[in-house]
């Protein structure tokens, strides 16, 4: 009976361990998942930044063109 009581136990402690590394596994994968959240924010700002930049440039192409089509139209 005592043989088998420690093999219980043994059981009982392999599967605690077992348990903890899966609760540290868990852990790490939500940091992770935080980390990439995080950096699909700043690339989204990034890439909302890039177009207003995108769309003042177009702006200004469209205003020289104006302007060309002007001096065009007088010459």
């Amino acid at each position: 009976m005592n043989k088998r009581i420690e093999h219980l136990s043994e059981k009982s402690q392999e599967n605690m361990e077992k348990i903890q590394i899966g609760t540290d596994a868990v852990g790490n994968a939500g940091v992770t998942f935080k980390d990439i959240f995080e950096k699909l924010d700043e690339t989204g700002d990034i890439v909302t930044e890039m177009i207003k930049r995108v769309g003042k440039i177009d702006s200004v192409a469209n205003s020289v063109a104006a302007r060309g089509w002007i001096m065009a139209q007088t010459l």
